[in-house]
């Protein structure tokens, strides 16, 4: 028929398929701030007025956590031994990514990792670790179970034993 989607009312189940869909949280970027995202959870209803099922406007409500997080801090940067990093915005809590086995310390708090081969994720946010679909936090220690963060400012970051790091940063502003 021609018309995007199949028609307005496919289209219409398709937006409604796609905003109902995920449970919980999801990022939602828009054109207002195109450097960041925010976690939103839609809350709906979504009504949906037409005219004569060929275009449509509804109103979509979000509930969104106050944290707007920059695109720039979800990418990881491979970080020498003795490197400093530099936060400008909110503490955060760094997703890592270390090959090898050995100690690495951000700031004044230290994680060692033994017993692995290849390159493992550590979340400093959930408190995990894994390589692919399995749970390594067995094969860490987070020295006082206090976890890396990035507070504001610099931070020093250094290890031995590893053979490569990397920091997604997570920054993020009100």
């Amino acid at each position: 028929n021609g018309q995007p989607f199949g028609g307005f009312n496919a289209g219409a189940t398709r937006v409604a398929n796609w905003l109902l869909g995920p449970k919980g949280y999801q990022r939602l970027e828009d054109s207002y701030d195109p450097e960041t995202y925010r976690m939103a959870l839609y809350t709906g209803p979504m009504d949906m007025t037409n005219w004569m099922l060929r275009r449509g406007r509804a109103t979509l409500e979000f509930d969104c956590k106050p944290e707007r997080w920059l695109k720039s801090g979800q990418i990881p940067v491979t970080v020498a031994s003795g490197e400093v990093l530099y936060n400008a915005w909110r503490e955060t809590k760094p997703l890592l990514y270390v090959t090898g086995n050995g100690t690495l310390n951000i700031g004044t708090k230290s994680i060692t990792i033994s017993g692995t081969s290849g390159e493992v994720t550590i979340d400093c946010d959930v408190k995990d670790a894994w390589q692919g679909l399995n749970n390594l936090n067995d094969n860490i220690e987070v020295a006082n179970r206090d976890w890396p963060t990035l507070p504001p400012g610099e931070t020093t970051v250094t290890y031995s034993g590893l053979t490569s790091v990397k920091i997604a940063p997570r920054w993020w502003r009100l």
